[in-house]
């Protein structure tokens, strides 16, 4: 029943992205893309701007010498859950046109976060670490868009810059338990997104299905890092951007 309820919300998003990720959504469409850009982006969250804001505190501006780095109370990427799920009602409300429909998209939502926290238990991840489920959507987006997996010493490298980037970033930091739940749970429901619907692709076998999987990907990956995932070169040990 589980899988059900995905692939039914899964499509009633699905129908909102554009059919390219540089395509421009037509104008029904802009609210519905308007709020997946906001979550994933939520609380200037996006990859790019933590990378430009150590840029920036590693060098004074004039002389682009090294600044000393401001130490911050909290230099961790996990938190402590609120006790209820945050996102799934609020994706639930923006989709859902019915009180019916917005309590089955509420369900599934929440169903599809058990299946990603029973996969990373499965894999020994710690708990409510942020860091760990960005990384996770950015591989996830960048294997589906290419159709390759990664290495284990790519996973474990495109980990760690997130990791690092998290606990250094003084603004992360700031937020409190609440926010960065918002921020783990958008990551779990995207992720939720790409991979329902590569497995769909590929379950239907066909190249439009396969390659609209594969736009899916491009456009939730380039708004969640802020970059387009075309500038994304992998290394043996992780990745760096053009």
């Amino acid at each position: 029943m589980k899988k059900y309820f995905l692939i039914a919300v899964l499509f009633t998003v699905i129908v909102f992205l554009p059919k390219s990720a540089s395509a421009q959504a037509p104008s029904p469409m802009t609210s519905s893309i308007d709020f997946l850009s906001r979550q994933i982006q939520y609380d200037s969250m996006t990859m790019n701007t933590m990378m430009t804001r150590s840029d920036d505190k590693q060098r004074t501006k004039s002389g682009g010498t090294k600044a000393p780095v401001k130490k911050v109370a909290r230099e961790t990427s996990t938190f402590t859950p609120s006790g209820s799920l945050i996102m799934p009602r609020e994706f639930a409300n923006e989709f859902g046109k019915t009180p019916q429909e917005k309590r089955d998209a509420e369900a599934a939502f929440a169903q599809g976060l058990g299946v990603v926290e029973d996969l990373k238990k499965q894999k020994g991840f710690a708990a409510n670490d942020v860091a760990r489920a960005s990384s996770l959507l950015f591989i996830n987006c960048l294997a589906t868009y290419s159709g390759k997996d990664l290495t284990q010493k790519q996973k474990d490298g495109i980990y760690s810059t997130f990791k690092n980037l998290y606990e250094t970033d003084e603004y992360f930091q700031s937020l409190s338990d609440k926010q960065r739940q918002r921020v783990y749970e958008t990551n779990g429901i995207l992720w939720m997104f790409v991979s329902t619907y590569f497995r769909l692709a590929e379950e239907k076998g066909d190249r439009e299905s396969l390659q609209k999987s594969r736009d899916t990907a491009e456009y939730i990956f380039n708004q969640f890092i802020g970059v387009p995932i075309t500038s994304i070169r992998l290394k043996p040990d992780g990745f760096e951007i053009d």
